[in-house]
Formats: structure tokens, sequence, C-alpha cells
């Protein structure tokens, strides 16, 4: 289920039991209407004060309901495939490079993808369930089988790609280009709250040409209001 259907089912939810509370109401205030002469002006009083404390009720869970609906979930990333790719050229300009710790495999400073590298392609669908923003701050791991330890890898924010052809996913075809690749689109497109995107994105190991069946990789990255998102995936073998 993505983020825009849970925003859909919250609002709807409110809805249906603020309309069910307010025909309650609606009820009583007709029974009182009804029965005003043959009621004291005691129970008069209790009847009303307990109509309006329903209302003061209902309010206060409408407006509850409209903060839970319109909360900031943050952008839902969904994995549509992943592979490792072979034709790719890049530039130097690199995400985080300067924050990343030395690579334990390859060069002992990563500022640049070397040609002997592992390139994983990952298609994305992301979400955005909160307020508009820009996706920042891509980092990448893996974890190799039987270890614990989160190696910090490398995403380059451009590459030249060349695809044999599109890539089918559930929503479409998706042409692998550089205007859909994630990292450099969304980092300077804001994406609409509501609106969803699929694209692309390149988790580049250094010094390494494979990786072990059950290597673990992580992306992540964050909105405007550091809400990180991950996306998990384990290198597999391919079905046959």
């Amino acid at each position: 289920m993505d983020a825009t259907r849970i925003i859909s089912e919250t609002v709807n939810w409110n809805t249906i039991i603020g309309k069910i509370i307010w025909a309650v109401i609606a009820m009583i205030l007709r029974w009182l209407w009804n029965k005003s002469k043959s009621i004291e002006i005691q129970t008069k009083r209790t009847i009303c004060l307990g109509v309006t404390f329903i209302v003061a009720v209902v309010m206060l869970l409408t407006l509850i309901g409209q903060m839970v609906g319109r909360q900031n979930l943050g952008f839902q990333a969904m994995l549509l495939g992943a592979g490792q790719t072979y034709m790719v050229q890049s530039n130097d300009i690199l995400t985080n490079a300067s924050q990343l710790p030395s690579n334990t495999i390859g060069a002992a400073t990563p500022t640049a993808p070397d040609a002997d590298g592992f390139n994983l392609e990952m298609i994305l669908r992301i979400v955005n369930a909160g307020e508009t923003s820009v996706a920042w701050n891509w980092r990448a791991f893996y974890v190799l089988p039987g270890s614990k330890e989160q190696v910090p890898t490398l995403i380059p924010s451009y590459f030249a790609i060349s695809s044999p052809g599109p890539v089918m996913t559930p929503f479409g075809a998706l042409h692998v280009t550089s205007e859909n690749n994630l990292v450099q689109s969304l980092v300077t497109t804001s994406l609409p709250r509501g609106q969803a995107v699929v694209g692309w994105v390149i988790i580049h190991v250094n010094g390494i040409k494979t990786l072990p069946w059950g290597t673990r990789f992580i992306l992540t990255f964050e909105d405007a209001f550091r809400q990180e998102t991950r996306v998990d995936y384990v290198w597999q073998p391919p079905v046959k």
C-alpha cells in the first residue's frame, strides 16, 4: 500500500465517522424538539449540555483527523527492480563523496567511480506523502554476507548510460536517461505532495567487479524536513 492510499483512507475514515456522529446529534436534537413540552427545564438543560459536549468532542476529533491526514509522512519508495549494469560512463560529481569514509574495498579515498567497479542499478518509484520537497542527502551502503558492517559506497550524481532499450515496470516503460536519474532530478526539482515519479539510481562499489550473492545494499535519502527514506535490496542470482 503506497502513501497516497494511506492518506486517502485516513481522510475517508475521518469523514465517515464524523458523518455518523453528526447524524446521531441530529437525531437527539429532533427527539428533544418533539418532546420539548413534556420535558422538565432541568432535564432540558442537561440534554443541551450533553449535546454541546458531544459537538465539542466532534469538532476536536475532526481537527485531530485533519492533522493526522495532513501530517508529513515524507517520501515512500518502492523498488521496482535491480540488477548489475555495465555500460556506464560517469563524471566526477558525486553525492556526499566528501562525507564518505574510506571504502574498505578498492581505492582508499573514493573520490570517483573507477572503471573496474561494481554497478548496481535500482529502478524506484517514489511517492511524496508529505509536503512538496526535494530529495537530497543520498547515501548508499553494502553489507557482505555474514557481516553486520555497513560499508559506505558511492552514488554518482550523473551517469551517461547506454541502455539497450526501455526497462519495463508495472507503471510503464522506463527509458534510462539522465533526465530520470533520481539523484539528478529530485535534488533540483521538488516533487509535489501526492505525486509520484519513476526513475533510476546507480550504486557503485570501487575496486571489485562482482559481489557475492546475499550482499545487501542499503539506499537512503531525505526530504527537506530531514525525514529519511530507506530502500533495502539483497543481491540474488537471477530467477531461471
